[in-house]
């Protein structure tokens, strides 16, 4: 069980039925509680999150994206590791938010331009 409490293992739970590159979002219903649990969740199940603002009735409605992207993360590493020094690689135009915010942490923590 989560220590998280009972919503903890409910996000839990959801999060990992997700299948590899699958992504979920929590709706803006959540409270900024709430979010935090998710968030704590994804980071312990090693997946990616991301608050957003939605369109909707009102300013200020948030939603949080979670993905399960491990082994796209493995792929981005090792595409990122195996640049020789100058040369680039140009990644799908089509990728997710997720997917991009993946490719940039990765590339900074490699201290990549």
């Amino acid at each position: 069980f989560s220590p998280l409490g009972r919503r903890g293992n409910e996000v839990t739970l959801d999060l990992m039925m997700l299948l590899p590159g699958e992504h979920k979002t929590f709706q803006t219903e959540l409270t900024p509680m709430q979010r935090k649990v998710v968030q704590h969740v994804a980071a312990d199940l090693d997946f990616e999150a991301l608050s957003h603002e939605v369109e909707g009735d009102g300013e200020g409605q948030i939603a949080i994206t979670v993905a399960r992207l491990q082994d796209f993360r493995a792929e981005v590493r090792a595409t990122l590791e195996g640049l020789a020094p100058g040369e680039r690689h140009v990644f799908d135009a089509q990728l997710t938010t997720l997917q991009r915010k993946v490719v940039h942490t990765l590339a900074a923590e490699l201290a990549l331009e």
